[in-house]
């Protein structure tokens, strides 16, 4: 339903629209749920749009009043705790040519703003252009831990991009997309999570939905699925150059949120069929030893080869070391195979070939811890 709102002139963005032969409109399409410490940051960097449309899910605090200031055009829906179904609700409200949906928790950055009309008009063959996000917990930059390289389908022409119902589910999209780059300033700064406890308590209520949709969708998996499923995000995700204790936290949760999507999706099973039982496959408990026992081999790696190189350069006589300083940096940068978890092996190789050719350096070795 359609709210009544009052007229209020609308703020002046301090950009100049460009006068473009073939210019578009744009609507900028919000979802809320009691926001009302982000509408103020994400609404002051889209006063440009044509219309900016918020669809609210009943929210009790002043989120509605403050769309009111920006002169959005307010609906309403059922409060669905999570945003796919009513991103589909208001994008279909929309009236623009090019619609750009934004989360409330999120911000357009200056220089997207600015050249939204050219980043458009570049376009002409696509129908779906995918905008980089910058993730942020509290006020620190996530750099890695799989969200270095997020890109999301958020601006489209009007009719050609869908979402599915399931949370965090990818849209359906009808032709050709592209991507800008994040080293042109062109992404959204992401204000997800307000500290860990306030991603603790988001992971408890979106892995209700999770757990539902691998019921729904009869997904097969038992005890040794759900240990490797963990561990593998776990290690996937932690990039300690990158974000350091940031990191550690940031893959701890996003492991928790796997486990506990599938440990919730057990317990529906359980509760509506109580003849269920999951037995734990007889080598669960050597599987878990092998795990562990091959992450604590890639530590021991790494901080054997860590050691190594500060020897190197600690040597004068090594002044050379650059080329092993920036192997070390391979293995251990988010394109390594430390993510991947999967080459741990090539690592294992890699490693004893190079202590075969500097025998005199090896760390574990009594001799050289002379110094």
């Amino acid at each position: 339903m359609h709210e009544n709102r009052e007229t209020v002139s609308k703020p002046d963005s301090g950009q100049k629209r460009a006068d473009f032969k073939n210019r578009v409109t744009i609507s900028v399409v919000i979802n809320t749920k009691n926001e009302e410490a982000n509408m103020e940051r994400c609404l002051k960097n889209v006063t440009w749009a044509d219309e900016i449309i918020v669809m609210d899910m009943n929210s009790t605090d002043q989120t509605v009043a403050m769309a009111r200031k920006f002169n959005a055009n307010i609906y309403s829906c059922p409060d669905f705790q999570y945003v796919e179904p009513a991103r589909n609700m208001a994008i279909e409200k929309a009236t623009g040519d090019w619609v750009f949906v934004l989360d409330a928790d999120e911000e357009i950055c200056e220089q997207l703003a600015a050249d939204i009309q050219k980043i458009i008009g570049e376009s002409d063959e696509c129908v779906c252009i995918y905008v980089p996000r910058q993730n942020h917990v509290g006020d620190y930059v996530i750099h890695d831990c799989g969200w270095g390289e997020d890109s999301q389908p958020r601006l489209f022409k009007r009719g050609k991009v869908r979402w599915l119902d399931d949370i965090h589910s990818h849209p359906v999209i009808d032709g050709k997309t592209r991507k800008l780059r994040f080293a042109d300033g062109y992404y959204m700064r992401h204000y997800g999570f307000k500290d860990f406890g306030h991603f603790v308590t988001k992971i408890n209520l979106y892995t209700a939905f999770e757990a539902n949709q691998l019921v729904r969708k009869g997904a097969k998996f038992d005890l040794k699925d759900i240990l490797q499923i963990t561990l593998k995000e776990f290690t996937r995700r932690y990039t300690p150059q990158e974000d350091g204790i940031h990191g550690f936290l940031v893959a701890g949760c996003m492991a928790f949120y796997r486990f506990l999507s599938y440990g919730k999706a057990l317990e529906k099973i359980h509760n509506e069929n109580k003849d269920f039982k999951l037995d734990a496959p007889g080598d669960l408990v050597s599987s878990i030893r092998e795990e562990t026992a091959e992450v604590r081999e890639l530590v021991d790696i790494l901080n054997g080869f860590d050691e190594a190189v500060d020897r190197l350069y600690k040597s004068s006589r090594w002044k050379w070391a650059n080329p092993l300083a920036i192997l070390k940096g391979l293995f251990t940068r988010s394109k390594s195979p430390v993510r991947g978890y999967g080459r741990i092996d090539d690592m294992r190789d890699a490693y004893r070939i190079w202590l075969e050719k500097h025998p005199g350096l090896d760390p574990g070795r009594r001799e050289n811890k002379k110094e």
